[in-house]
């Protein structure tokens, strides 16, 4: 099991490392660097997350700056806050964190959100580009912000060594941000892609069919390693503290049925924070300026 876990975690972080150099080699030498908006609530972050994305974001030569939302003035509020973030010509991009304070919807937030300073393509303006693309070609020539968990999962299905023409794959998680596009992209790269949740009856019956398996759940171990089909590709998206640890949406022992199976921590976050950096220096290079 070791074994396959360290190659999840060594194929991760080389290809983070090499989206990073290349983000770093864009944000050098051309006048002031990125800013990123970090929105936040109320509501805590994951720490380690914010503390991972901080670092990765220094060292590629971007800039965080954290902006609270106004306290006490509801919906109405944040929406303005959002406008006016968005018409800063000092900030390049904006990230909403989730959870959002109870009376915020986040589809109202995300729309009020400049398309165009959109860090995680969930604008709905973005969001509609994703799903309106036919082939990976939209995709990867990058003309628009790509959500990032969704696109490090379909960068490591690539990257691991399997033939995802016509491969049968299962997303588990129906998430707005995760699971319905990293669906959707799979598509685009010619996977047939079956989308279930919580939910789904015989869920067990259709892990087991699948020769890839994307967990994006929200659930701690939610996927038992018995429903994993000997040899399939897992990726799991899933990351949770429980009893002392950080599990994933699938029991770790999955590694000894998969071939290739992603590790947590260490597996689709590094990427998941390389993408979105990718994401902010596309956006500032796409407003022109010292960036074009």
């Amino acid at each position: 099991m070791v074994d396959k876990i360290e190659v999840g975690r060594a194929l991760s972080r080389a290809m983070a490392l090499e989206l990073l150099t290349r983000i770093r080699k864009g944000a050098g030498d051309r006048g002031e660097p990125p800013v990123l908006a970090v929105v936040r609530s109320s509501g805590d972050a994951a720490a380690s997350y914010a503390a991972s994305r901080e670092k990765a974001a220094r060292e590629a030569g971007i800039r965080i700056v954290s902006r609270g939302l106004p306290e006490g003035g509801g919906a109405a509020a944040a929406g303005r806050f959002l406008r006016e973030l968005s018409a800063d010509p000092g900030i390049g991009a904006v990230l909403i964190e989730t959870p959002l304070d109870a009376g915020i919807e986040e589809t109202a937030l995300r729309s009020a959100l400049d398309p165009a300073k959109d860090a995680e393509g969930l604008s709905p303006a973005n969001y509609g580009r994703l799903f309106s693309a036919r082939r990976w070609r939209e995709v990867e020539e990058g003309a628009f912000p790509v959500p990032p968990t969704a696109l490090s999962i379909a960068a490591l299905a690539r990257a691991c060594g399997v033939e995802l023409k016509g491969l049968s794959a299962l997303v588990v998680g129906r998430s707005n941000s995760v699971g319905k596009p990293a669906a959707h992209l799979l598509s685009l790269l010619d996977a047939t892609v079956t989308l279930a949740h919580s939910k789904t009856r015989d869920l067990p019956l259709l892990c087991s069919r699948a020769e890839l398996l994307v967990a994006c759940v929200g659930k701690p171990e939610c996927i038992k390693a018995a429903w994993v089909k000997k040899g399939a590709v897992v990726i799991d998206a899933g990351v949770h503290a429980a009893g002392g640890r950080l599990v994933g949406d699938v029991e770790a022992s999955a590694a000894d049925r998969a071939a290739f199976m992603t590790p947590v921590p260490g597996g689709v976050g590094p990427l998941t924070t390389a993408h979105l950096l990718n994401n902010v220096l596309m956006l500032a290079r796409g407003r022109g300026g010292a960036f074009a």
